[in-house]
């Protein structure tokens, strides 16, 4: 059975507009201002976007005075080398320094991000592919797998996005070498490079679990209610985030089988956390690496426990991962399991 069969989730998105459903008024929004409701959609999508975002950004404020009172006595607010962990720092010198080539440009954390995606994908797609007789008593969904047909869609929707909104925007970086993606002392928009910018030192091994269980924090709720906004506003869910739903048993290429209206704050919340908080560059390529990774076996249809979604910053038990079944569950019934990492979200909006 190929994996593209509509599930509840395309009823849902034929609804009339209107309906009670719509409780941002996106219908009568539109007929007042003379626009498409697909019009209105985007305009509100883009209104709860920026607000979600900024309070992200006001949460993560309070953190990043608190790094910079530990950070003590580094220069202009930068970590201490002399206190750096030796394992740590010696792995920022080789990718400061030894990789400077690579790392310095601006443009590294989206060329890094994409990159790391499609890496990520292929384990669990070759398994999906191959269909290997060991690796069926792992599938969330065992009677259904994706055909190449399914794999070939979410590729060329992936290629497209990729040409509209990733693709200039790495072209602008590479082209004014700027502006410069991390935080630091100093605010860099042109001719900006990271052997003049970034800090000698590594961060140290407790601000770097910090920035990344709390960014995870954040970054889960400011997410999650933007997801579960979009599944109960039906003109959201209709003209922005049904897409997404057109599997509901999803393999690891659906992690990003999403519309630009999606995409966008996606990224959007995943960069202005951490670099909010203040953290150092390697926590964010860290935090990119650990985002894309828990996305994709979300989405990836297996669950195997050797999975980081079990395991990382303690997993269920400490942090509350909540692993690649529950947003499995989501996609079976869109209505269930709206934040996509961690399982306090639901709990608190039951």
């Amino acid at each position: 059975m190929a994996a593209d069969v509509q599930g509840a989730a395309a009823e849902l998105a034929k609804k009339k507009p209107g309906s009670p459903g719509d409780y941002f008024h996106i219908a009568e929004l539109a007929a007042k201002l003379g626009l498409s409701e697909w019009a209105m959609s985007y305009i509100v999508s883009l209104g709860l976007t920026w607000a979600i975002m900024l309070a992200g950004v006001i949460a993560c404020l309070p953190i990043r005075v608190l790094t910079e009172a530990a950070r003590g006595s580094g220069a202009a607010g930068a970590p201490d080398p002399a206190s750096a962990q030796p394992m740590l720092q010696a792995l920022w010198e080789l990718l400061s320094r030894d990789w400077v080539g690579v790392t310095a440009s601006p443009a590294f954390p989206g060329l890094f991000s994409l990159g790391f995606y499609f890496v990520a994908c292929l384990p669990t797609a070759v398994l999906d592919m191959c269909d290997f007789q060991f690796s069926r008593k792992y599938k969330i969904q065992p009677k259904a797998m994706p055909t190449w047909k399914d794999l070939r869609e979410c590729l060329v929707h992936q290629l497209l996005n990729l040409i509209c909104m990733a693709l200039p925007g790495i072209v602008f970086q590479l082209l004014v070498q700027g502006p410069w993606p991390y935080y630091g002392p100093h605010l860099c928009v042109f001719d900006c490079t990271g052997s003049e910018l970034f800090p000698k030192a590594a961060p140290l091994v407790l601000e770097l679990v910090m920035h990344l269980v709390l960014s995870l924090f954040v970054f889960d709720f400011s997410y999650g209610f933007w997801h579960m906004l979009h599944h109960k506003s039906q003109p959201l869910y209709r003209h922005i985030h049904s897409l997404h739903h057109n599997y509901f048993m999803p393999f690891s290429f659906v992690s990003q089988y999403v519309t630009l209206g999606e995409l966008i704050p996606v990224s959007l919340f995943s960069f202005s956390v951490i670099i909010a908080m203040g953290a150092h560059p390697l926590t964010q390529w860290i935090w990119l690496a650990m985002t894309i990774q828990l996305s994709v076996e979300a989405h990836s249809g297996y669950d195997v426990p050797a999975m980081i979604g079990h395991w990382a910053f303690g997993g269920s038990w400490l942090l509350g991962l909540a692993g690649p079944i529950s947003h499995d569950r989501h996609h079976q019934k869109p209505r269930t399991n709206f934040f996509p990492f961690l399982s306090w979200g639901d709990k608190f909006f039951g």
